[in-house]
């Protein structure tokens, strides 16, 4: 297991009694006092890139950005891929005070408008021409600019480039138009830890995404303590092949690897699962953070391959549920101990429960984690935690005790105030400064929390009421079944019923009536589903963070019904 190392987080926070309550600008110089000649980014075309030299292009960026208008709290959309720009122009806008709205990389047309609208986003920075940019985009927006080889027709934008020494030269070229480089650092603006320096979209996987708009503090709170928690060692070399637009991989690659000089090995999205192994063997990964379609795909290709990533030291799989037999799979196939899971929602700055690396792979088929160790970054009235959880009845909205399920309700210092410019969902999201999940759970004698669905997933067939995820976990321990989603359909005579949603290891007739007689024998009759589809791994319908649109589950069952 790996030690925290306290003498090189001393580097970073001097004074390892006191939370330093500091912006993200503010960390990252001191982290690259303490690292500057350590690797920071090193992407899959051989970019190489220490503390120092990301501090130096960060800058340069920032002053072109201020010459273009951008400064303290000038919001900011960003739809860029996985790359060492998408860092660096992080940095920048954190730099300027400026607020960054991460733009997910999928988003089509009427998703990027809406959100673009909900923020009074003034600029956009992209690695795609956007095709939507048209008389009905936000009159907010002013500027564009595309880092690509195409510019934009009839759209204004600042400068365009094709790769990293393009990028570099659109930086010397903005700051020659009068922006003082020998004085990089006056550009810096005075912010405070409690301003906004995100705002974050949620996935959408049940509706509309939403704005939560996060502080400095909240964002680096969390951050800290998932170092803490997982034992991050000095100088970690961390590979997530998850997209930086997702909190999941902003806050437990990029900002937790500050604290300790830690590397983040970057590669673009949805490399195959033996490129993405090569690469991470190739670079002597540590530390591994994933979601699960993605675990997924390793286990099965390292399954039938005589390749073992030794170097892997630890594995976070999360972000949308996990299928029981994954946790094992991952041990027997990784080599190692160290695989643990967590709960949280970008609401809340990103995770605030994690299990263990001793916790036994029942624990994480069964629960997604205990409150974090947060250290100096826990809340004194809370215990030394980030939040707290209560249960609540549903309809009553009272507390209920230990081992009863209910809504899950939260507060604490990393809990969003409210949706960005959205009164009326705020209004139903609190209760007397609880924030509503919409996720029902319930904590066993260990503190260990269970989550048993979404308020949304059950259905109401003929009066009677059917949880969803309870059935998927029924479902989940047919043999040769790797995944399955149930949801509800509207049915004229019945309410709704149950449609499922199954992908097998096997897929042929055999397999398949084999399900279907495992649902008859195992559920009640009123839950078996009376619809069954059948899907490949591309099938499925899923966020960028790998959760399943069940909207859109039940959207194709509704037609096909």
């Amino acid at each position: 297991m790996f030690g925290c190392d306290k003498h090189r987080i001393n580097l970073v926070i001097p004074d390892s009694s006191i939370w330093p309550s500091c912006t993200l600008w503010s960390l990252f110089t001191r982290a690259v006092k303490a690292y500057q000649d350590r690797e920071f980014l090193v992407f899959e075309d051989g970019t190489r890139l220490s503390y120092l030299d990301v501090y130096h292009e960060a800058l340069s960026f920032a002053a072109s950005l201020r010459h273009m208008g951008i400064k303290k709290g000038t919001h900011v959309a960003v739809k860029l891929k996985n790359s060492p720009e998408a860092v660096i122009v992080a940095l920048a806008i954190q730099s300027l005070g400026a607020v960054r709205v991460p733009m997910n990389i999928t988003w089509g047309p009427m998703e990027m408008n809406y959100a673009l609208s909900k923020t009074d986003a003034e600029y956009l920075i992209s690695d795609v021409e956007e095709s939507f940019i048209n008389p009905t985009t936000p009159p907010s927006l002013k500027t564009v600019v595309v880092i690509g080889e195409e510019g934009m027709q009839g759209f204004e934008f600042q400068k365009r480039f094709k790769n990293w020494n393009a990028f570099k030269e659109f930086v010397s070229c903005e700051n020659a138009e009068g922006v003082n480089v020998s004085d990089l650092d006056s550009l810096v603006q005075d912010v405070s830890c409690t301003e906004v320096s995100d705002i974050f979209f949620t996935s959408g996987s049940s509706g509309n995404p939403k704005g939560v708009p996060l502080t400095h503090d909240m964002l680096l709170r969390n951050a800290y303590a998932g170092c803490v928690n997982r034992n991050f060692n000095d100088g970690r070399r961390i590979y997530l092949p998850i997209p930086q637009c997702h909190i999941y991989a902003y806050v437990e690659g990029l900002l937790a690897a500050l604290f300790v000089g830690g590397t983040l090995l970057m590669t673009r999205n949805n490399l195959k699962p033996e490129e993405a192994l090569d690469y991470l063997m190739k670079e002597e990964a540590q530390d591994l953070i994933m979601v699960p379609s993605q675990a997924i795909k390793y286990v099965e290709y390292l399954r039938d391959s005589t390749i073992k990533p030794s170097c892997v030291q630890s594995i976070y799989c999360s972000a949308s549920s996990t299928p029981k037999w994954l946790w094992s799979a991952l041990r027997e196939t990784f080599g190692i101990e160290d695989v643990i899971t967590g709960y949280g929602m970008t609401e809340v700055s990103g995770a605030t429960m994690q299990t263990r690396s001793f916790d036994s792979d029942s624990t994480l088929m069964q629960c997604v984690g205990t409150y974090m160790n947060a250290g100096i970054a826990g809340d004194k009235t809370l215990q030394g935690r980030l939040v707290e959880y209560k249960v609540v009845d549903i309809e009553t909205k009272e507390t209920l005790p230990q081992g009863e399920i209910g809504e899950l309700w939260c507060r604490g210092p990393v809990v969003m105030k409210g949706y960005c410019n959205d009164s009326e969902v705020n209004s139903r999201a609190f209760s007397d400064g609880w924030l509503r999940t919409g996720d029902l759970g319930r904590f066993d004698e260990r503190g260990y929390l269970e989550l048993c669905g979404r308020l949304g997933d059950s259905y109401k067939i003929n009066g009677e009421n059917v949880s969803t995820r309870f059935v998927a976990s029924i479902l989940e321990e047919c043999p040769g079944v790797e995944c399955v989603e149930i949801v509800g359909v509207p049915n004229a005579r019945l309410g709704a019923v149950g449609a499922a949603f199954v992908q097998l290891e096997e897929d042929h007739p055999r397999r398949r009536d084999e399900f279907e007689q495992f649902c008859k024998k195992n559920l009640a009759r009123y839950q078996v589903p009376k619809y069954y589809f059948y899907f490949k791994d591309t099938d499925w319908p899923r966020t960028e963070s790998g959760k399943v649109k069940k909207k859109e589950l039940v959207l194709y069952a509704s037609l096909c019904a």
